[in-house]
Parts: structure tokens; sequence; C-alpha cells
């Protein structure tokens, strides 16, 4: 029989995960999840603090450590950002999964697995979720590798500042908003069981 938890369930299942965890059960996802979550937000912490340390360094006056040599931390925390909110909300959506694997249906649900499909529909579709982003992280590659292969320095690598700043603006913003979402429409239906 197909309940409206059920079909939760299924919504949930339906997301796009970047990362393949075959043949798993939930509990090993989740725990394999939190690894690799903490991994990646350390790593994208560390270098998003040493490049926005060098912008704020920069602006004051102080050298110590330089824009100019920013090149690869550039490239590599555009990179972490990218995948780490889907890390979160698939983490939560997997612990969500958990606790409604017993449950059964309430008043309400279908109002909020409409509203969990569009979220979840919105995140599958990758391209069209990260459109405003692409030109953004297609730029900052690209002078992110000139930066690093040219022997001389690369006299436009300084305009890259406002778009790694927007970047890391948009990348937040968006990533606090969806999180909003799915954790209100969790918690809702978590506190309906």
């Amino acid at each position: 029989m197909n309940t409206k938890i059920n079909d939760r369930k299924n919504i949930i299942v339906s997301f796009k995960s970047n990362v393949s965890l075959p043949n798993k059960g939930i509990d090993k996802r989740i725990q394999s999840l939190t690894g690799l979550t903490i991994i990646n937000s350390i790593t994208f912490l560390l270098c998003c603090f040493i490049v926005l340390s060098s912008l704020v360094l920069e602006s004051l006056g102080l050298n110590l450590i330089k824009w100019d040599k920013m090149g690869l931390l550039v490239i590599l925390s555009v990179s972490f950002s990218l995948g780490l909110p889907e890390y979160f909300y698939e983490l939560k959506l997997l612990n969500h999964l958990k606790k409604i694997n017993n449950a059964s249906d309430f008043d309400g649900i279908g109002a909020l697995n409409s509203e969990l499909k569009i979220i979840v529909t919105i995140l599958n579709n990758k391209l069209k979720n990260y459109k405003y982003l692409i030109p953004l992280v297609l730029v900052i590659f690209i002078f992110g590798i000139l930066q690093i292969f040219s022997d001389t320095l690369n006299p436009y690598w300084s305009y890259i500042k406002i778009p790694v700043l927007i970047f890391y603006g948009i990348s937040i913003s968006r990533f606090v908003l969806t999180y909003a979402k799915i954790n209100k429409n969790i918690k809702a239906t978590e506190k309906a069981l």
C-alpha cells in the first residue's frame, strides 16, 4: 500500500548524491557522509580563511599573505564549496529518513511532501541550480590556473578578487536559504509524528 509517508521516503531517496556509496545501509551512508563532510568543511574553511585573510591584509597594506600567491587556494576553496552544501543537505535528509522509517501518515503530510519534492527537484537539477555560479567559477578557474602556471604575474589576477567575493556571497546565501527550507520542512514533519 502506497502511503504519503512512503511518498516522502521516495522523495528523499530521489535526491541525487554527489558521493557514490553503493550497497551501504542508511547508518553506513550517514557515517561515511559525516566523515566526508567534516573533512571537506575543514579544508574549505581553511582555504577560505587564508584567501579572505590575504584580501583583508592586502587592503590594510600588510603583505603577510600575498594575493598573488592565492591562485591554487582560490581554486581549492571554490571546488570544495561547490559540493559541500550537497553533503549537508544529504545528511539532513538521510537523518530524517531514518527518523520516519517506522512512521505513519498524519494530517498535512501531503503539503509537506509537495514542498520537499520541489526543494529536492531544484537540488537535483544541478545545471539549472548553479546557472549563476558557472560563469563566476569559469572566470575564477581560468585566471587561477593562469596565475598558478605563469612565470610572470598575471596582471588581471587582482581583478579576480571581486568575482571570488561574489562567489562566496552567493554560495553562502544560497546554502543558508536552502538549508533553512529543508530544516523547516523536516522539523514540521517530525513535530507532527
